[in-house]
């Protein structure tokens, strides 16, 4: 991975890296190729700028795009402003997204558009001295030390045919790369209970009945399984199947534990209610009658989160 490099990766380098040589360019390529792209783009008082992660060639930041970002350029800032509270943590978060995605089989690689392609070349240097002044006095400080008038122009948003193209492309593999992974999500996620299920020393009691058993995977990353305890059936309807039953098992207290109607709820502390009116001995089977299976979940989170 290249990032901000000042000299040009060869092909040697690059095949050397397959199949993952990528780099990370503080602009919205194509634009503003080249060293300095963060200086050209406040040059040029534009008010929008990005970052791009891009597969390494034989072309200077001119490789098909893996992924990209953009941000506000506010009206004081300087480059070093605009890098380290932008354009650097946005870098970080592409280059790990686009590696999860290589490690998962997903490969994204949208050929830029030449026509939109500018190069941009080594800022002007200044005296440090007026550098440092310049950056204390804000904007006017800025315009004098880039030289340079500051144009109130916004930039154009309208896509020529071929970046919409490339933009379809890209949401369509994406959307079915999505599809592909959350498929693949419900496969693990049904290992990760069964594994829970399986691992009784691991599982802690919950206020619902219910376990909660936590699994941990590397760098600190977790999975929480939580398997529900019973749940009470909302209604029965009394053309219901098991209505008998239940009404057998409730015997005198019916009236008490369910609510009349059309159709049949359990009162509010039903379980509760159940034991007192029945005791411990009868009310279990109509408890059993009433219950339904409860909700298992599996939520992913960082090791000290979970604690």
């Amino acid at each position: 991975m290249t990032a901000g490099a000042r000299k040009f990766a060869t092909g040697l380098t690059a095949d050397c890296a397959a199949p993952c040589a990528l780099g990370y360019h503080p602009s919205l390529l194509p634009r503003h190729r080249g060293r300095s792209a963060i200086d050209w783009a406040i040059r040029f008082g534009e008010r929008i700028t990005g970052g791009t992660v891009y597969w390494l060639n034989d072309v200077v930041d001119g490789g098909p795009v893996a992924a990209s970002d953009s941000c506000h350029i506010r009206r004081d800032d300087t480059p070093l402003e605009l890098w380290v509270r932008d354009l650097a943590p946005m870098g970080l978060r592409l280059l790990r997204r686009v590696l999860r995605e290589v490690d998962a089989g997903v490969i994204i690689a949208v050929d830029q558009d030449k026509e939109l392609a500018h190069r941009a070349g080594v800022a002007p240097r200044t005296h440090p001295r007026r550098r440092r002044a310049a950056e204390r006095a804000g904007r006017r400080g800025r315009r004098h030390l880039l030289n340079f008038p500051i144009q109130n122009h916004q930039p154009n948003t309208t896509m020529n045919d071929h970046k919409l193209k490339l933009l379809v492309t890209e949401a369509v593999k994406l959307d079915r790369a999505i599809a592909e992974q959350t498929d693949r999500l419900k496969v693990l996620k049904t290992q990760l209970v069964a594994e829970a299920e399986s691992r009784t020393e691991l599982a802690v009691k919950t206020d619902g009945g219910g376990t909660s058993t936590t699994l941990e995977g590397g760098d600190g990353c977790v999975a929480r399984v939580t398997i529900a305890g019973p749940t009470l059936k909302g209604s029965i309807e009394a053309e219901a199947k098991g209505f008998a039953k239940v009404k057998e098992a409730a015997g005198r207290f019916f009236d008490e534990l369910l609510k009349p109607g059309v159709i049949y709820a359990p009162v509010e502390n039903f379980r509760a209610r159940a034991v007192l009116l029945l005791g411990p001995k009868e009310a279990k089977p109509l408890i059993k009658l009433l219950e339904g299976k409860g909700k298992t979940s599996v939520a992913f989170e960082t090791k000290e989160a979970a604690t």
